[in-house]
């Protein structure tokens, strides 16, 4: 900051954007979603229960610093997301936000669009069946990738689907290309032409391939791992072009955690509890169901 003197900084996520903007006396724009919007965040909008968790001190790292800067107004984690302008990577249907007391703006996704689409080169076989695009396992463990990936081929094999299934793992890949003719795994694909070319698409709920799913009018069956990823799924659930099934919904624990800052508590889920039945009928509900003008409408508002 001292060397590049910037006008306004951009912050996304990052908890030293606003207290580097206090300190320099610039103007902070936060790149922001429903979940951390400072103003009025959401976390778990589509719960109603209180789970009664214990949360963490999250200022304790910051309070050396704030009182540097004698800064008395950040009580909470989400005041260090604050900003004086935000800016949306969506619209306000897909995150509905609170307007009223602040400059936001609504950008569409950060997702390259093409307003000229072209399917590119062919990544599914010629085949007239439906054709899945599957993207599950980037930020799981080995064991649960290998888990996913073994519910997935017990779903699908030997059904009327052509299935893309995306893995970093050449040994989980050598494998489970052994397993099912119409299911390939692959090493990485083109997102952008995989979805394209799908009639569904089966994921974890990242932002990216969200907002790719939408921009393509393609259903998507969201298996999420974390809480962030669901709240996408449950998005989709509630704009009618997708649907959300739990991997731990039985198996849940709360669990206790230490820091120099104190004791917090999450809940965390170690066995699957996701069944091959569970994502081949959510599946083939999902296309069966599909309301293909409802995702061009939410597709075109996002252009």
């Amino acid at each position: 900051i001292r060397r590049f003197k910037p006008d306004v900084l951009i912050g996304d996520g990052h908890y030293l954007t606003s207290l580097l903007g206090k300190k320099y006396g610039l103007k902070v724009l936060q790149i922001s979603r429903l979940p951390e919007f400072a103003p009025a965040p959401e976390f778990f909008w589509w719960k109603s229960s209180d789970t009664r968790l214990v949360s963490p001190n999250s200022l304790g790292p910051f309070r050396r610093l704030l009182e540097e800067l004698r800064i008395s107004d950040m009580h909470k984690p989400e005041d260090l997301l604050r900003g004086d302008a935000y800016l949306i990577p969506a619209n306000e249907v897909i995150e509905p936000v609170d307007t009223v007391e602040n400059e936001v703006f609504f950008t569409g996704p950060l997702n390259p669009i093409d307003m000229n689409p072209t399917h590119g080169d062919a990544i599914f076989p010629n085949t007239k069946i439906p054709k899945v695009f599957v993207s599950l396992g980037s930020n799981l463990p080995a064991s649960h990738e290998k888990m996913f990936y073994s519910i997935i081929t017990e779903a699908f094999r030997g059904r009327q689907y052509e299935l893309i299934v995306t893995s970093r793992r050449s040994r989980l890949r050598r494998r489970f290309n052994k397993e099912a003719k119409n299911i390939t795994f692959v090493n990485g694909v083109s997102q952008k032409q995989a979805i394209r070319q799908s009639d569904m698409v089966i994921y974890s709920g990242s932002y990216s391939t969200t907002m790719r799913a939408l921009l393509e009018s393609r259903p998507a069956l969201v298996i999420p791992t974390h809480s962030a990823h669901e709240g996408y799924g449950r998005r989709l659930e509630r704009l009618g072009v997708g649907k959300t099934l739990l991997p731990h919904e039985r198996q849940l624990r709360k669990l206790v955690f230490q820091w120099p800052y104190g004791t917090y508590q999450m809940l965390g889920g170690f066995d699957l509890a996701l069944r091959a039945e569970d994502v081949l009928n959510e599946s083939e509900q999902l296309l069966s169901r599909f309301d293909s003008d409802r995702a061009a409408s939410l597709a075109d508002s996002l252009k």
